[in-house]
């Protein structure tokens, strides 16, 4: 595995442990119940992997469309 790789994920694990507040949490299921609060937090998962998604069906058209207009170019000399 990449050292850098496993040094970022640790860095962001350890930011989210140290920011997560569970009396917040509680608060949130106390309101909400246990099933709304995973609903909730499904949603909030969704909505980040959607985000990939658009990235997705908006780099691959502008990929293309940057390669034909590579082979139009005039060569440099």
């Amino acid at each position: 595995m990449n050292t850098n790789f496993a040094g970022a994920t640790a860095k962001s694990f350890e930011f989210v442990h140290k920011n997560l507040d569970g009396f917040k949490i509680k608060e949130k299921v106390d309101s909400m119940g246990i099933n709304g609060y995973i609903n909730y937090c499904a949603g909030l998962a969704a909505g980040a992997g959607l985000d990939g998604g658009v990235t997705l069906a908006l780099g691959i058209p502008a990929d293309l469309a940057n390669t034909i207009a590579q082979q139009f170019r005039a060569p440099s000399r």
